[in-house]
C-alpha cells in the first residue's frame, strides 16, 4: 500500500483545483485526485 500524507496548517479542498478553485493553480494535486 502506498501513501501520501500532506501535512499544511492553512490548506483547505476549496484550495484544490479539483474541487472547483479556479485562481490557484495545483496541476499536480489535481491530476492525483483524477486518479483516485
Amino acid at each position: 500500500m502506498n501513501v501520501i500524507w500532506l501535512v499544511a496548517d492553512t490548506f483547505r479542498r476549496d484550495h484544490l483545483g479539483c474541487y472547483g478553485n479556479e485562481w490557484i493553480r495545483t496541476p499536480a494535486l489535481d491530476a492525483f485526485a483524477g486518479k483516485s
